[in-house]
């Protein structure tokens, strides 16, 4: 089930009040780290 679709019945089931069927939901990922990536700043 891709993630939008998850999301959404996840909505769905907890709008109407029912048990939620699972507990959590892994969805792969990669970090891809740019020259525009930077720590944040400091105050």
């Amino acid at each position: 089930m891709i993630r939008a679709a998850a999301a959404t019945e996840l909505a769905l089931v907890l709008g109407r009040g029912e048990e939620v069927p699972q507990v959590g939901l892994e969805i792969a990922t990669t970090l891809t780290v740019r020259e525009s990536t930077a720590p944040p700043k400091e105050e």
